[in-house]
């Protein structure tokens, strides 16, 4: 069973862990995303400081990490939904949503249930905060996360650009979930 909490600048070595875990997997599955310097430790100490650096604890232990962010994210200002992706563009408009950004689980969590516990948790976060949805992106390559946010109930809505991306792709899917 694990808990989904605030964040301290004393998990930030953990957090860095877990993020370092996860772009090597990337790297080995071929994905390019977070293979550059965004984001980068200074980016995780802002999150922190920002209030918007979560951790999912599992035994006294930091097993996954994410950014949940309240209010408008400039990337996604622009959507394209005519993309070879695919999608009906943002589910909402004009509604308070919350959007989450560098979500990964330390390797020996994945594939079992623990990202899904912990984004119901974010969800949850979410709905306590007053957010109408939550919306997210992923590499185009990066299949395994696009099926488990389908799986979990998140709608395809197009294709966004991250324009600080200098190296690899920076087209992301976007997703978007009714909450």
């Amino acid at each position: 069973m694990g808990m989904l909490r605030a964040a301290r600048q004393e998990d930030l070595p953990a957090m860095m862990d877990i993020f370092l875990q996860a772009k090597a997997y990337m790297a080995t599955q071929g994905i390019d995303q977070w293979q550059g310097d965004y984001p980068g430790e200074q980016d995780f100490r802002e999150d922190i400081s920002l209030g918007d650096a979560w951790v999912w604890e599992e035994d006294g232990q930091v097993a996954g990490i994410a950014a949940l962010v309240f209010g408008e994210d400039p990337f996604y200002r622009t959507i394209d939904s005519s993309s070879a992706s695919g999608g009906s563009g943002w589910l909402t408009d004009g509604t308070p949503y919350a959007t989450l950004h560098r979500f990964a689980l330390r390797a020996d969590r994945r594939g079992g249930g623990t990202a899904t516990a912990m984004l119901r948790a974010m969800e949850y976060v979410c709905r306590a905060r007053a957010a109408a949805s939550l919306r997210t992106d992923t590499h185009r390559g990066n299949r395994p996360m696009r099926g488990f946010l389908q799986k979990n109930g998140y709608t395809l809505c197009g294709e966004v650009i991250y324009d600080v991306i200098t190296e690899g792709d920076p087209i992301r899917i976007a997703f978007e979930k009714m909450l």
